[in-house]
């Protein structure tokens, strides 16, 4: 997670070769951490077809990475334009945390629903208004539980222009 906010693909990709095989061999969740890992990287990457190979390994032992796995997802439907998928997602998305929300921390739904939120608007956002545009950028910067806000930011700018 450092070395990927950090932007140093390289190194993270060369650590994630070097380490994955000194995770507990009987860690029940091995697999899924090394796959959502090397998602993860591809996403940044910019390999979406590839990264989404890797989301369809996970076996889901853990809600918190079913989290995880959605929201990556999202953004790789979001990046890929596939329009109906990144639609019928949201909604499932948010079906499944509502379903699951005794399971999940406050901390964590309130993040993933502000997150579903704001891809929903800026995905619906075509508006040239730079008021609006200031508008929503302060909104989401003011967040303090919104999960990837900087690619929430990164796309809206990239919307607007």
């Amino acid at each position: 997670t450092v070395g990927l906010k950090l932007k140093a693909l390289d190194w993270t990709a060369q650590f994630i070769k070097e380490n994955e095989d000194k995770i507990v061999p009987d860690y029940v969740e091995k697999e899924d951490m090394v796959s959502l890992c090397k998602a993860l990287l591809l996403f940044e990457q910019g390999a979406f077809e590839s990264c989404l190979d890797y989301l369809n390994v996970l076996k889901y032992n853990n809600i918190y990475t079913k989290l995880d796995e959605r929201r990556i997802r999202l953004k790789v439907y979001y990046e890929l334009d596939l329009q109906d998928l990144l639609e019928g997602l949201i909604n499932s998305f948010r079906k499944f945390i509502s379903k699951n929300k005794k399971h999940i921390s406050e901390r964590y739904i309130t993040l993933n629903r502000n997150f579903i939120n704001m891809v929903n608007t800026i995905n619906r956002f075509h508006h040239k208004d730079k008021k609006e545009i200031e508008a929503l950028k302060i909104e989401i910067q003011e967040m303090n539980l919104l999960a990837e806000k900087a690619w929430l930011l990164q796309k809206l700018t990239e919307r607007t222009t």
